[in-house]
This record gives C-alpha cells, structure tokens and sequence, in this order.
C-alpha cells in the first residue's frame, strides 16, 4: 500500500538499512497473520490488531482476517510522537 511505501522511504531516510529492517518486520507480520491469525487479540468486535516488532505500526485484520489497515501508533508513545515530530 501506498501508506507502507511512505514509511519505508521516512525509514530510509533516517538510515537506509531501517528501511529494508521496516520491510522485513511488516513481511514478517504478514507471515504470522496467515499462518495465525487468531493469535491477535480482538480490539473491537471481530477486528483483530497485529503489531509490528520493533516499529510503532499495526495491522488491523478483519473479520475474515484479510488486511484492513495500517496505522502509526506514535501518538500512544510520547517519545516516539516527540521524535516523528522532531523528524517531520
């Protein structure tokens, strides 16, 4: 998706290997979401969340467990939202 495009290019442009580090953690989500999807916890009604290891990013499955969304939870993270600021 675009949203995973931008943030990979935010990553790279901090230090290039954190892009490819930002790729591989988002690919490695993926795997253990169709490997496992009930091992996410639910959030609201049927929708599960999946959090990225080691980035401030989930992934948000449907009831059916396709992708729904991808979103940035600096803003819960009062350090991490002072360094996305400080980086934007």
């Amino acid at each position: 998706s675009e949203d995973l495009l931008e943030a990979r290019a935010w990553y790279d442009n901090i230090r290039p290997e954190l892009g490819e580090r930002f790729a591989l953690a988002i690919e490695a989500t993926l795997e253990a979401i169709a490997e496992h999807p009930m091992q996410f916890p639910v959030v609201y009604r049927s929708r599960r969340r999946a959090e990225v290891r080691r980035f401030p990013y989930v992934i948000a499955l449907q009831d059916n467990f396709s992708y729904a969304d991808f979103a940035n939870t600096c803003s819960k993270n009062p350090c991490c939202a002072a360094a996305c600021r400080k980086a934007a």
